[in-house]
């Protein structure tokens, strides 16, 4: 029979078994950490910044909070599947401070748990140290140019680009005007370098062609020979437009047979991509449309006008690079210009979008999780490993405990009815020979 040391020894090995679990407990370890290689630049230099995940996978996006300071490579990343590691680069563009944010948006760790939180780095940009000018002569003017040399800035990077009158400020390598006017025969394009030492060629007065898209290059040059390209893109109409530089959001109305005034907007009958799935679905009242490709560098579109004879042009659907492109289809017929815009986001670790049969799937295994038999199989398919041998050795260690006490008291009763029985039985024999 169990005595009271036994009992002693089984609490012992519970407790021993919860703090060995408690340390193994893997949910307790998915974290996940960033860092930046510098947090000191001067503009027009860059630098990584790496996040690291443990036991954990998910979704993490990627923001600055003054991209005109620091800018980011990308704005979001899987990490957790094929690698714990994932580096981005960081730009700085001007003097100043940017906190860099990294944030769990869809991570999990091994048993399903969510991640949540978010890792910040802030950044420091200030602008070059001054060089001294050379005097020619002297040791001191020796030790000074040789560490000018080292100093020189490589931001060949643009302020601002001015394309007929316009400014763009922090503009894109590649930039589109749309619709200018057939009469226009020149426009002028001027520009401003982020670093007052870069220098920028192919500014000035430009050239028109009608009805076509002219191409405009502006190179740039950094203080330490760095090279930066810039593309501007005047598209300009085949006649005269109304209302040039601008989309025509209000055509002119037109004479129908029956003498009654009519507007006939230019819109899309159709709208299709190979291989890809639009979102939302087409409808020709729908103007800008985001997908999703991962090796992609061209998209085949194939897009109806409404209007016979309507000229569609579509920019941008080729040299597709990682991170997000916009692609265009332009309808112009006449002075009527229509215009929609595919965001297409390229990325070699793009999540699985789940289809509508999916979804209506996951509802009726949700409707059919109900009573107390959904709520096992739930949890079930909830608990991970851990917790599964976990409530396993709590509730074998609970019977041992139960049964223990239950033969420990009936070990009891029993010796106290068998020391009553003996007394009886001595009772009785006493009682025997004393008739006798």
């Amino acid at each position: 029979m169990f005595k009271k040391s036994t009992i002693k020894a089984i609490i012992g090995l519970i407790m021993f078994f919860l703090i060995i679990l408690a340390f193994e407990n893997p949910s307790l370890a998915a974290s996940f950490s960033a860092s930046a290689a510098k947090t000191t630049l001067n503009v027009g230099d860059t630098t990584t910044l790496t996040i690291t995940v443990s036991d954990c996978e998910g979704r993490f996006k990627f923001s600055s909070s003054d991209s005109s300071v620091v800018s980011v490579s990308d704005s979001e990343e899987w990490i957790g599947d094929s690698s714990n590691t994932y580096s981005v680069t960081l730009t700085a563009k001007k003097k100043g401070n940017a906190k860099i944010t990294v944030t769990a948006e869809d991570v999990s760790d091994k048993s399903f748990n969510d991640v949540t939180g978010s890792k910040s780095v802030t950044i420091t940009v200030s602008e070059p140290q001054s060089q001294a000018p050379s005097n020619g002569g002297g040791s001191s003017g020796g030790s000074s140019s040789g560490s000018s040399s080292s100093n020189k800035s490589s931001d060949a990077t643009l302020k601002s680009i001015t394309v007929g009158g316009k400014k763009y400020s922090n503009p894109n390598t590649d930039i589109t005007i749309s619709s200018v006017s057939a009469s226009t025969s020149s426009i002028t394009i001027d520009a401003e370098t982020n670093n007052s030492n870069a220098k920028v060629s192919g500014t000035g007065t430009k050239t028109l062609e009608a009805g076509t898209t002219n191409n405009f290059v502006l190179n740039v040059t950094a203080e330490d020979g760095t090279k930066g390209k810039y593309t501007v893109r005047v598209v300009t109409l085949a006649e005269e437009s109304t209302t040039p530089n601008i989309v025509d959001e209000n055509p002119p109305e037109e004479i129908n047979d029956e003498g009654e005034a009519t507007t006939e907007e230019l819109r899309l009958t159709s709208l299709t991509i190979e291989g890809v799935e639009l979102i939302p679905e087409f409808n020709s009242e729908t103007f800008e449309y985001s997908v999703y490709i991962t090796d992609q560098e061209e998209l085949k579109i194939d897009a109806v006008a409404n209007v016979e004879g309507t000229n569609v042009e579509i920019l941008g659907n080729t040299g597709l690079i990682e991170g997000e492109n916009i692609a265009t289809i332009k309808l112009t017929k006449d002075d009527k210009v229509t215009e929609y815009k595919i965001t297409i986001n390229k990325s070699t670790a793009a999540p699985l979008m789940e289809t509508p049969e999916e979804n209506i799937i996951a509802d009726e295994e949700t409707e059919q999780k109900v009573g107390f038999i959904g709520m096992i199989t739930d949890w079930w398919n909830k608990a991970g490993p851990t917790t599964l041998t976990f409530t396993i050795i709590l509730a074998l260690l609970g019977a041992a405990i139960i049964f223990a006490i239950v033969s420990y008291k009936y070990s009891s009763g029993a010796r106290e009815m068998a020391r009553h029985s003996k007394v009886d039985f001595i009772q009785n024999d006493d009682f025997m020979e004393k008739n006798e």
